[in-house]
């Protein structure tokens, strides 16, 4: 579980999936008030936000992992990367 800036604890992505899947499963079957049936679409919104970013951080871990996000810039050399880094000035 992870924690939010107020203190409120966040699921796992497995335990927030499933309850995402429960509630459209709760929607589906059409026996909730339309307050439960709002309530549920809020919470899963919430849910789906959640999945989305824990999916989104694991893909960018994964990049990294895989050296993507570090691959060196086509063509470009060491000299011409530190006179674009210092405006071309040396001493």
């Amino acid at each position: 579980m992870r924690k939010k800036e107020q203190g409120v604890v966040e699921p796992s992505f497995e335990k927030a999936l499933a309850e995402l899947e429960s509630l459209v499963a709760k929607m589906e079957d059409g026996g909730l008030s339309l307050e439960q049936s709002l309530a549920a679409h809020k919470r899963g919104l919430e849910l789906a936000k959640q999945c989305r970013e824990r999916l989104e951080a694991a893909q960018q871990q994964v990049k990294v992992l895989e050296g993507e996000v570090l691959k060196p810039l086509a063509g470009a050399s060491g000299d011409s990367l530190l006179s674009a880094s210092d405006g071309g000035d040396r001493d």
